[in-house]
């Protein structure tokens, strides 16, 4: 399942919700307008939410936790230039496919036999 499916966190979206308020109150304030003015004038809305955002990503948490939902991870076998679409249990390992799990599988088994013999 494709990482832009999932849906935000609650305590993200709480915290989203929290900055959109707190950016709603200044920049309508800064600008001597009332809050119902978003609904009218598109620049206040863009101004608004960019606002929010750049609070909410000031916080690494936050810009780590949106990473983590959505940006796509790199399949585990180091030659392997594919994004990664599944992972194993029990594992933080994720893999474009099977053939690249099982290619990995086997390079580590390899190493094991080879300090085995060594």
């Amino acid at each position: 399942m494709p990482k832009t499916k999932q849906t935000l966190p609650d305590s993200l979206q709480d915290a989203l919700a929290r900055a959109y308020a707190r950016a709603l109150r200044e920049v309508s304030d800064s600008r001597g307008l009332g809050a119902n003015a978003v609904h009218t004038r598109a620049e206040l809305r863009r101004s608004v939410l960019g606002y929010a955002f750049s609070e909410l990503l000031e916080t690494d948490d936050a810009a780590t936790r949106f990473a983590v939902l959505f940006a796509p991870v790199a399949c585990s076998r180091e030659a392997c230039t594919n994004d990664a679409t599944f992972s194993a249990r029990n594992t933080d390992e994720e893999w474009c496919s099977q053939p690249c799990r099982q290619w990995v599988r086997r390079d580590r088994a390899r190493a094991r036999k080879r300090k085995v013999s060594a």
